[in-house]
């Protein structure tokens, strides 16, 4: 009985060590795993980092993972690719479905039978005719916030034990962390990308500059923002004729506010309105300076036309006033000089006058 007894024990001993192991490994895959991604990669780069090494220690015939956007949980990745069924931009609805159950739940949920399961979930027919037997989900939780799910499914059933709930549940974490931190680098990307694609739309000529007045961006050269050399304004833009008392950025940088000027061209051919803006750091001290300049001689052009078109207008309308004024009283005088012609009178000097007139 003794023997018996030790046998036992060491049984169990072995099975502790053995389990020990399995989690150490489990453990040590995490770890590579969140090593390997980072946020530069896409969602499918992803999927292949995880799926490789979780071969090792997690069976599985299905993989993916399935992010929230809009109140939706769309799939964005797994293995096999380009699944049709239950694949990439597959769309689960919230009501009663399995991801969405560890979700709500914020715990895994476990599935050992799925075709005689009691509760049938909406997405068990796709899952029976790949075939999956039996599935896992977790829920990928970021600050106690979750953004999604991760799915294993098996053909077998009760591929999975509750034991696998740990290793799952952390493998969960760690993907929601890289997953939430690509999400928010793709979208830090796309503002980049959006502000970068105004700024090179803008027409007109655009600065970004420091105090020394060193040029950090300009719109109509993209290249500088990359250049370890970058050029001073004045380098580029001469629209003050070397004279840089005349430029409204040194100015905005003392007064601390925006300043708008007009500055001719050395040839005289050429109107500019430089315009200078700071730009405040969260201490409201002002850092950078934004220099915009427009070319308005066409402007100021079609203005000095204008002013001549309504001055020569005043001119006519002055003109037209007098003229009617004066014929007016012409008018009258040759009316009434025809009327007394009609009359016979003697050749006198008042005939004469009125034949004059």
């Amino acid at each position: 009985m003794k023997l018996i007894a030790e046998r036992s024990h060491l049984a169990e001993i072995n099975d502790v060590i053995e389990e020990l192991t399995r989690q150490n490994k489990r453990l040590t895959i995490i770890n590579r795993i969140a090593q390997s991604i980072n946020v530069e990669m896409s969602y499918d780069e992803i999927i292949h980092q995880v799926a490789g090494p979780l071969k090792k220690v997690l069976p599985y015939d299905l993989l993916s993972f399935c992010l929230i956007e809009n109140n939706q949980l769309i799939i964005k990745s797994g293995i096999p690719k380009d699944q049709k069924i239950l694949g990439e931009g597959w769309v689960l609805h919230a009501e009663n479905s399995a991801p969405w159950k560890a979700i709500h739940d914020k715990h895994c949920f476990l599935r050992q039978d799925i075709p005689n399961d009691p509760h049938q979930y909406q997405e068990d027919e796709d899952l029976l005719s790949l075939p999956i037997r039996s599935a896992i989900m977790a829920p990928l939780l970021v600050n106690n916030e979750v953004i999604g799910a991760l799915n294993f499914g098996s053909k077998n059933t009760y591929a999975y034990r509750e034991q696998d709930f740990l290793f799952v549940q952390q493998l969960a974490d760690q993907l929601a962390v890289c997953l939430k931190n690509t999400q928010l680098f793709n979208q830090i990307s796309r503002i980049k990308a959006d502000w970068e694609q105004t700024f090179q739309a803008v027409p007109d000529q655009l600065f970004l500059m420091d105090q020394n007045y060193t040029v950090l961006r300009h719109n109509q050269h993209p290249e500088i923002s990359a250049s370890p050399q970058r050029p001073k304004c004045y380098q580029i833009c001469y629209r003050c004729h070397g004279y840089l008392q005349l430029c409204p950025v040194g100015e905005a940088f003392i007064q601390g506010e925006s300043i708008t000027k007009e500055l001719i061209s050395a040839d005289q051919q050429k109107i500019y309105l430089v315009s200078a803006y700071p730009v405040r750091t969260g201490q409201e001290k002002v850092s950078n300076m934004v220099l915009y300049i427009q070319d308005i001689t066409e402007k100021r052009l079609l203005e000095y036309k204008l002013f001549e078109s309504a001055k020569m207008a005043s001119i006519g309308e002055l003109a037209a006033g007098v003229a009617h004024e004066l014929n007016s009283t012409l008018t009258a005088i040759i009316g009434n000089s025809d009327l007394l012609l009609r009359k016979p009178l003697s050749e006198d000097k008042s005939t004469k006058l009125l034949t004059d007139i």
